[in-house]
């Protein structure tokens, strides 16, 4: 069943190499989540397979390869059911509540992964779970920097919603 859920985290990743490519040809960036708007509800699914440029694509790629398939062996079988959750409770979060603006990419999933791991230890209480959430925190805090506004043209509120419904996960599930 893991081996499954890592074929199924390829093809996602494979797809949104396809679907960039293709919005070079194709204005497929109006299906981002453009927040309290009815066409924007279809962003919640589109988003995280748009990319606006090649280092964001390379940038969410690398952040997925390294922390979905960590997710997959943690979760086992229920690792796609989880993701599926985080990329919908963190879309519908960033239709809820960001800017006016037309937010894309995997981002807001990559902040739902790291959440949930880094927040395992603390919530299971199990020594394996304890060094994985130090090893993630240590090796890939700089991430958490993301969630602030601190750049113009990046959804850091799809980072921060995407971070707490990880955590949220974590806890609840």
């Amino acid at each position: 069943m893991m081996k499954k859920s890592l074929i199924q985290v390829s093809y996602w990743i494979a797809a949104m190499w396809i679907v960039f490519v293709l919005s070079r040809i194709f204005p497929l960036y109006n299906f981002g989540i453009v927040p309290r708007t009815s066409f924007g509800l279809v962003g919640i699914i589109g988003a995280p397979f748009l990319h606006v440029s090649w280092a964001h694509l390379i940038s969410n790629t690398i952040a997925l390869v390294t922390f979905a398939p960590i997710f997959v062996v943690v979760e086992g079988r229920k690792a796609i059911e989880k993701i599926v959750i985080l990329t919908i409770v963190t879309g519908l979060l960033t239709w809820t509540f960001a800017r006016p603006a037309i937010h894309i990419g995997a981002s807001g999933v990559v902040f739902a992964l790291y959440g949930y791991l880094i927040s395992l230890g603390f919530f299971r209480k199990k020594i394996l779970y304890m060094a994985l959430s130090i090893f993630l925190l240590i090796f890939y805090g700089y991430i958490v920097m993301g969630i602030l506004p601190t750049q113009s043209g990046i959804s850091w509120e799809s980072h921060i919603l995407g971070f707490v419904t990880g955590i949220a996960l974590a806890k609840y599930k």
